[in-house]
């Protein structure tokens, strides 16, 4: 027998009241972009999937916010990995020899299926695996239909801006009107 959906459940996720809450973080999902960037190459969207915890009225694991991190934008990356409480890893840049930062935990964590071409083989393991964030959500329309939003992603790193005062957190990434 066929399995009949209904209505709603065909209907997509419902995006949540504008507001402050708690995510925990479950996995990234990355895949390539769907459109090459101008130097003709296709970037990683890292899609972190977290899902509100902590709420008085949201049952635990059943509302999804997924974090579309592509790697052309770092900030919000570093914004991401910042509400989490851990920041990127330091590294330095083989190409320039300058210090950068990077995604900790490692994306070969099943190398049965790991293929480093393939970002939807990437299975992650690492610091962020079931941590806690604060996030500031909001709602949008897009092509007619409400969509969840991050408006931002709340630093919980004591004394960010002394450890690295270069850091200018988004304030809305969204970029309402």
């Amino acid at each position: 027998m066929p399995f009949v959906f209904s209505k709603e459940q065909l209907s997509g996720i419902k995006p949540v009241n504008p507001g402050i809450y708690y995510v925990k973080f479950e996995t990234f999902k990355p895949k390539l972009s769907k459109n090459p960037n101008k130097q003709g190459k296709y970037t990683i969207n890292y899609n972190a999937w977290c899902y509100i915890t902590q709420h008085p009225t949201i049952e635990e694991h059943k509302q999804l916010v997924i974090a579309n991190l592509n790697e052309s934008i770092p900030q919000f990356i570093q914004d991401f990995h910042h509400s989490f409480g851990v920041p990127l890893e330091e590294v330095v840049d083989p190409a320039t020899g300058e210090l950068g930062g990077k995604i900790p935990g490692i994306f070969d964590a099943d190398p049965s299926i790991y293929k480093e071409e393939d970002p939807t083989t990437w299975r992650y393991a690492g610091p962020l695996t079931d941590q806690i964030a604060t996030w500031e959500l909001d709602v949008d329309t897009y092509n007619g239909r409400e969509q969840q939003v991050i408006r931002r992603f709340i630093c919980s790193i004591p004394d960010c801006n002394i450890q690295w005062p270069d850091i200018q957190h988004a304030t809305d990434m969204a970029k309402k009107k």
